[in-house]
């Protein structure tokens, strides 16, 4: 049997092939979502910026977020932010997390007082050389997963007038 194919030519028809418990087209993997960003000037229990974010925070999207986030934190000049990464996932490597210290430390020392960082239990090892990589930098942080000690760690004095 012969049909017509999309190109004008003649072609012979194959028999079809058994696709028991197979589809017939090959999805492609899911795509991370993107990584989702919002900000809040937060009062109580100390005055602080809140940055929050949602999705997946990798090598691709890093470097986005940190622009981001230092245009906020340029603008807004807070002595103390906490970064809500709980409902992301965290995906960096250690020389992603290595640029990153670098980027943080070169672009907040000076502008941030203290930097809180609140993440998923899963994600805490990983995150853990963040914080004493940025403080040795000069950027007092602390990585943990509570919220509330976040909280009290941001508005506990570590040094006069930060």
């Amino acid at each position: 049997m012969k049909r017509k194919s999309t190109q004008g030519s003649t072609s012979e028809e194959t028999p079809p092939q058994s696709t028991l418990g197979m589809s017939d087209a090959v999805e492609p993997p899911p795509e991370a979502p993107s990584l989702e960003f919002t900000s809040v000037a937060v009062e109580q229990p100390v005055a602080h910026l809140l940055l929050r974010t949602s999705g997946v925070l990798d090598e691709n999207s890093v470097t986005t977020f940190f622009q981001r986030a230092s245009e906020i934190l340029l603008a807004s000049k807070p002595k103390r932010v906490l970064v809500d990464l709980r409902e992301s996932k965290v995906t960096l490597s250690i020389s992603d997390m290595h640029g990153l210290v670098k980027m943080a430390a070169s672009g907040l020392s000076g502008l941030v007082g203290r930097l809180a960082v609140v993440l998923k239990e899963s994600d805490i090892l990983t995150e853990k050389f963040f914080e004493p990589a940025l403080t040795r930098r000069g950027l007092p942080t602390l990585a943990t997963t509570d919220y509330e000690e976040a909280l009290y760690w941001l508005s506990s004095k570590l040094r006069p007038g930060i």
